[in-house]
């Protein structure tokens, strides 16, 4: 018997020692001194941070009870692990073929140096196809693993993604292409307080927008809510009246409940491009009271204003040259559109009706 356990012992070791050299898997590190019985099948992976590590990424992931409700054996601890990878690829063929996390985080670090690679955009695309959901994406401030460590501080950004509207899938816009533009929403690493957490005025998020995979600006809350509505979609989060006109003498009015829809017509002209844009917005208005005029007055200065900024980085989130593609086929490229973008005439009105009534 003592020959038999001896051996059996022996094959396991040499097991558990060739898991970890397989290329793919990586070997975990683990944050607690303790043994750990945690399954990676039987609990959720709820976030997956990704910072610069040797060799390429570091990956900490975090997990959490199991979505069944079962919970994990009493001396295993849901704590974060940390793994290195030669490539986000790499990383991500366990989740594809497992389970995906909820939450892909990318540390600031890693994006204002790397920023947003495209192979990325179409890898996301394809976890959680088999789930019938696909993760979250953000930019967290700091790094991913600290992020990542804080339970509060993970669940806090979750939340308040979905709660966000369109930051619940921020890459239904994005193409994968290297010329495509992206925006994801930045997250503040700090815990979770009454300042970014969900209510019922709504959530304000940051964004970070990328040209050709590099980080060329940092969008205000206000310009990521308004650029999601421009984008269009329902559940939007709140639209905030601007500060520079009418001051309130208490809280300023804002939009809840957003529906928008936005409506892009062209000459089709690549040398001097004109577009006009139509966005209607339904909303439940609060705080002070306000026309629905005045809203339509007010988002269309605020949202020609951001269209201005995009035009001085030569970027289009909005995919404004969609509408010129099809009348150069052969001809028209992203850069081409990029220069024409600069010097396009875009004309923005706004109607704007609240729930129940214009």
């Amino acid at each position: 018997m003592n020959i038999e356990r001896i051996f059996i012992n022996r094959a396991v070791s040499l097991l558990l020692t060739a898991a970890c050299l397989l290329p793919v898997a990586g070997c975990a590190r683990l944050t607690a001194a303790e043994p750990r019985a945690l399954q990676a099948e039987e609990a959720r992976l709820v976030a997956a941070g990704i910072d610069e590590g040797p060799g390429g990424l570091r990956v900490t992931t975090g997990y959490g009870p199991p979505a069944s409700g079962r919970s994990l054996q009493p001396y295993s601890i849901t704590g974060p692990r940390m793994q290195s990878f030669v490539s986000f690829q790499a990383a991500a063929y366990r989740w594809e073929r497992h389970r995906p996390p909820e939450l892909v985080a990318i540390g600031d670090a890693w994006a204002r140096s790397h920023g947003f690679p495209a192979s990325w955009t179409r890898q996301i695309r394809m976890l959680g196809v088999k789930q019938g959901r696909r993760p979250l994406v953000a930019v967290v401030e700091g790094t991913a693993e600290r992020f990542v460590s804080s339970p509060e501080t993970m669940n806090g950004g979750i939340a308040r993604l979905r709660e966000g509207g369109w930051t619940a899938d921020p890459l239904r816009f994005a193409g994968s292409a290297y010329e495509d533009d992206v925006v994801l929403p930045y997250l503040s690493a700090g815990p979770a307080t009454m300042d970014n957490i969900p209510s019922q005025s709504g959530v304000s998020t940051r964004a970070l927008l990328f040209k050709k995979q590099e980080l060329v600006a940092e969008l205000t809350s206000s310009q990521s809510n308004l650029l999601a509505c421009m984008m269009g979609g329902y559940g939007l989060p709140k639209l905030e009246w601007s500060s520079e006109e009418t001051p309130f003498a208490t809280d300023s009015p804002l939009l809840r409940n957003i529906t928008c829809r936005a409506e892009i017509a062209s000459n089709g002209d690549l040398k001097q491009p004109r577009l006009n844009i139509v966005m209607r917005v339904a909303a439940s208005p609060g705080g002070p009271s306000v026309t629905a005029d005045s809203w339509a007055s007010n988002l269309q200065r605020q949202g020609t204003e951001l269209i201005r900024l995009l035009q001085g980085l030569r970027s289009d989130p909005l995919r404004l040259g969609e509408s010129v593609r099809q009348q150069y086929p052969g001809v028209w490229n992203q850069d081409r559109w990029r220069d024409a973008l600069t010097r396009a005439r875009i004309d923005l009105q706004v109607r704007v009706t609240f729930d129940g009534g214009a």
